[in-house]
């Protein structure tokens, strides 16, 4: 399968970029985050919707965050969504850190993403991610857990 523009490059974790593709991202906390502080990086990632890139589903609990997203062109450094994501995490880490004393933002350091790469990967990926409330015992039905976010849009493999 061959994808435009195509770039990898090796962190701890694998990272893919192309242009015109669906990616899933997901990143773990350091610690569980409170209902506040999931609200505060929720509302953050939120904010990039349509902006930077577009957001099909996202969730955020205590232990974990993930998203689906479009990206269009991601060969502009400044846009790409891996750098816009690290940017949210730092300022809501510097924000929860003021509040909280800590010496370390809750979030890991490096994000997994992963080009999805037809239909049947883009609807496991996103029954996980709406699936997150339950699996992490938060709420039985995930239209009551007001982090999680997802809108209809056609993903592109």
């Amino acid at each position: 399968m061959r994808w435009k523009n195509f770039q990898k490059w090796e962190g701890r974790l694998p990272h893919w970029r192309a242009e015109d593709v669906t990616y899933y991202v997901s990143f773990m906390h350091r610690r569980p985050l409170t209902d506040e502080e999931c609200g505060l990086l929720f509302k953050s990632l939120v904010r990039l919707e349509g902006r930077k890139f577009e957001t099909i589903a996202l969730c955020v609990v205590p232990n974990s965050t993930a998203l689906i997203l479009l990206q269009d062109t991601p060969s502009r450094a400044n846009d790409d969504f891996g750098k816009v994501i690290d940017k949210v995490k730092t300022k809501v880490g510097r924000a929860i850190m003021g509040k909280t004393g800590e010496r370390f933002p809750p979030f890991k350091d490096e994000s997994y993403n992963r080009i999805l790469r037809d239909q049947e990967e883009f609807e496991e990926h996103h029954l996980q991610v709406l699936e997150m409330p339950a699996e992490a015992e938060i709420v039985d039905d995930p239209d009551d857990y007001p982090h999680l976010w997802i809108q209809p849009v056609e993903p592109r493999f």
